[in-house]
């Protein structure tokens, strides 16, 4: 076999021994929070989204420069805002009936330690001479403007994304209690900020071109704020539903990640 075969497989076999350590890592802290597990009965939903998940992981975390504790917060970062706080802070604006607590404590807990196994699978945990940049490098109002203009242009796409699945979800949501625009364009304009900040740290630390780390940050945002999730079945949301979110956050949450 050529060396890039090999190097092939050998990150393949990696991203099967994080996926199965990923979904070992939730299934044990939701049962310690004692939200269960529904891993027996939809295993391979289960499967094909912590594969998705670990895949675009793995593809950041080889394209950092960052390595040990710097990279573990990075990830954890990534991961416990996009797919925990955020989905969270929406579902609790639009009335769905969740443990938030558990959910919360559980995201932060499952977050953690797949974040440090992670990053010791593929062998980032030693030290380099490379120093990670930090916010400090860059005037800080710099940095303010660009993630609020960013949280702004996540509003619009999330509100036009919404716009173009509303007939085919407008049943489903005529049940639920909707907050008003008041509410709902300034809660978007957070958590568009805060999709910013879970992955400024990595983009200023990231190998390759813009348009390298876009596709990657895109993929990100699609997959752990959008697709993975909705993989997922779950009693609130039937599928018809979660099939048109899925379409609906994928593109729209790739588009925004790539801006």
């Amino acid at each position: 076999m050529s060396n890039i075969t090999l190097k092939i497989l050998n990150i393949l076999v990696r991203i099967v021994i994080a996926t199965i350590i990923l979904i070992a890592v939730e299934t044990v802290t939701n049962l310690i929070v004692g939200l269960g597990s529904s891993l027996v009965m939809n295993w391979w939903q289960t499967v094909l989204s912590r594969v998705l998940v670990v895949s675009v992981l793995t593809g950041i975390v080889l394209k950092s420069n960052l390595r040990g504790h710097h990279l573990i917060l990075a990830i954890f970062t990534l991961i416990f805002i996009i797919s925990h706080l955020l989905t969270l802070i929406e579902a609790i604006a639009f009335g769905f009936d969740v443990p938030k607590w558990q959910l919360f404590i559980s995201g932060i807990l499952s977050s953690a330690i797949f974040s440090f196994l992670l990053v010791f699978i593929f062998r980032k945990m030693n030290k380099t001479n490379i120093v990670p940049i930090g916010f400090n490098n860059r005037p800080f109002i710099s940095i303010i403007w660009r993630i609020g203009v960013l949280a702004l242009i996540y509003m619009v796409i999330y509100s036009i994304a919404g716009m173009i699945i509303l007939p085919f979800v407008k049943d489903f949501y005529a049940t639920l209690t909707i907050p008003g625009l008041s509410i709902l364009l300034p809660l978007q304009i957070l958590r568009g900020a805060l999709y910013v900040v879970a992955c400024l740290y990595l983009i200023l630390n990231a190998k390759g071109s813009r348009i390298e780390k876009a596709i990657w940050i895109g993929l990100a945002f699609s997959i752990l704020g959008g697709i993975a999730p909705l993989l997922l079945p779950n009693p609130i949301m039937p599928l018809e539903i979660r099939i048109a979110h899925g379409f609906e956050v994928g593109i729209s949450n790739f588009i925004f990640g790539v801006i």
